[in-house]
């Protein structure tokens, strides 16, 4: 079982015209947050190959990075 991505995300709403901001976007994007498996290797899904059909030849391979994104959209 994979989680692979992860987005969140929230909108604040301004009504006060002083500010000048409509709305205000936050938002949180994770991608490779957790695996979980029985396999002994790296990853069940890795390739080293790349773009062909070998499969099984996870040696010299690297785990799949994790990453976080933070966004910001301001409207005004």
């Amino acid at each position: 079982m994979r989680l692979r991505d992860l987005s969140l995300g929230y909108r604040f709403d301004f009504r006060d015209k002083n500010i000048g901001i409509q709305y205000l976007n936050l938002s949180f994007t994770g991608r490779n947050l957790w695996l979980s498996t029985n396999y002994t290797g790296v990853d069940p899904e890795t390739n080293l190959g790349g773009a062909t059909n070998g499969q099984g030849m996870d040696y010299f391979n690297n785990p799949g990075t994790k990453s976080y994104l933070l966004g910001l959209k301001v409207t005004f």
